[in-house]
């Protein structure tokens, strides 16, 4: 299997990036720097004068990149324990495209908005299925405030969505529901640690489904020529 490029979701500028690249890496200083620590921290904020996706976006222009997709057979669903400095660790799940244009891994975190949604949507993709990725995030707003909304589109080849199984998000609500409905009993009313349990349970939802369903279909496949 030849090497792949290694690539994220970068949630401020709204694409995919590779990892550990020092041309890029500079870009997104830059932007950075421009903005400031809090609007940078603020995340995704599309078309907003003076926000970091802006900055972001016009400074990776300048060394050749824009938001793209991927376009390729998926041959392989696998998860990945990784660490930073800190000390946290993250559960990563990490899926391969085979393209013509040169192999890509794409690489998310598990507790994140993009790979639970692309996680459901693997549920119906077969090991080789010729796929275009393109994942995206629209500001939408939510009681006055301004969220981001991470959106991953999988078209077939023949260039319509594939649909993830219909009540995969109820049931990762309900779950974290449950969870926090437990913590409300014992009179923990803390908003942190209760939006932090619930984010973790939907995280384990989906990892589940990772691990009982989608990385076994995927392991040891034989793909089609």
């Amino acid at each position: 299997m030849n090497n792949a490029t290694l690539m994220h979701y970068h949630t401020v500028a709204g694409m995919l990036l590779s990892v550990n690249n020092t041309v890029v890496n500079a870009a997104l200083d830059r932007a950075k720097a421009t903005v400031g620590e809090a609007t940078w921290k603020a995340g995704f904020s599309g078309s907003k004068k003076g926000g970091g996706t802006i900055a972001a976006r016009s400074e990776l222009e300048l060394i050749g990149l824009k938001p793209s997709s991927i376009a390729g057979r998926i041959s392989s669903v696998k998860l990945a324990g990784t660490g930073d400095d800190s000390g946290n660790k993250y559960q990563k799940v990490r899926v391969r495209f085979d393209a013509p244009a040169g192999d890509v891994i794409v690489s998310l975190d598990v507790d994140s908005e993009m790979a639970q949604r692309l996680t459901q949507k693997l549920m119906n993709v077969e090991p080789g299925t010729e796929v275009t990725f393109n994942p995206f995030s629209t500001p939408v707003e939510r009681s006055g405030r301004i969220y981001a909304n991470h959106v991953a589109s999988l078209k077939g080849a023949d260039g319509k969505e594939i649909e993830a199984p219909p009540n995969l998000w109820a049931q990762a609500q309900e779950m974290a529901d449950d969870a926090e409905n437990a913590l409300k009993a014992l009179s923990i009313t803390d908003k942190g640690i209760l939006n932090k349990t619930k984010a973790t349970k939907k995280a384990e939802f989906h990892l589940k489904l990772l691990q009982d369903t989608i990385c076994p279909r995927f392991a040891g496949a034989s793909m089609p020529a």
